[in-house]
């Protein structure tokens, strides 16, 4: 019993997956290509994010501000970032592209913070931007000039 040994070698299993793995990452925000405005996709533009939960509730958004590497050696990524996180995802955006940031938070308790160094124009509104909703929001605006709205009563 003590002395035999076993060795062997070779591929138990063997597969391929064929083709390209789809990026199933939530799109958190969408900039518009005409003005600027950073769309959050949360609230009524819950769908937008595509991949993981899609759908309205309650939803917590943070944008911050990342300023450019000076030494990164990466000449297609040599400019401030806004970042958006959320549902344990980040997304970056070039900053130079983004002219403001525009979110409702719809249905549920929502929260959107935006952080002292984002200065461009901020309008947020805890629930609808049509007034309607009834979550218990809590919104923070950046250092720039802000639009923020918490519901039917509480303008």
């Amino acid at each position: 019993m003590g002395g035999d040994s076993w060795k062997t070698s070779g591929t138990l299993v063997s597969f391929s997956l064929g083709g390209n793995i789809p990026d199933m990452t939530p799109t958190l925000a969408t900039v518009d290509a005409g003005s600027g405005k950073l769309l959050l996709n949360m609230g009524p533009r819950a769908g937008f994010r595509r991949y993981g939960n899609t759908t309205d509730g309650n939803e917590s958004f943070a944008v911050s501000y990342l300023p450019a590497d000076v030494a990164n050696t990466d000449p297609n990524d040599d400019h401030d970032h806004i970042l958006v996180s959320a549902l344990g995802g980040v997304q970056a955006f070039d900053a130079s592209r983004v002219t403001s940031i525009y979110a409702e938070g719809g249905s549920g308790n929502d929260s959107v913070t935006i952080a002292k160094e984002v200065l461009v124009p901020v309008e947020v509104y805890g629930d609808f931007a049509n007034g309607t909703g009834g979550g218990k929001d809590v919104l923070k605006a950046g250092g720039g000039p802000a639009t923020l709205r918490g519901g039917a009563r509480r303008r």
